[in-house]
């Protein structure tokens, strides 16, 4: 992939996200301590979901590339 294709790509998906959270903080303002008690709750479950998947992801990367 040429370096000009990546970077439009990557900045066509970067832009919503940034207006995303640009716009959640300024909604949430002083309420962000409330959301992060309440999403504290579900973080470990998230990190550990992620970690799984990236194993997995690599394990099955790794074992198709035995089979070939």
């Amino acid at each position: 992939m040429h370096f000009s294709t990546f970077l439009t790509y990557t900045m066509a998906a970067m832009i919503p996200w940034t207006f995303l959270f640009l716009l959640l903080g300024m909604s949430l303002g002083d309420n962000w301590a409330s959301i992060e008690n309440l999403a504290g709750r579900y973080m470990k479950h998230l990190i550990v979901f992620a970690l799984c998947s990236l194993l997995l992801y690599f394990f099955i990367k790794k074992r198709a590339h035995r089979k070939k």
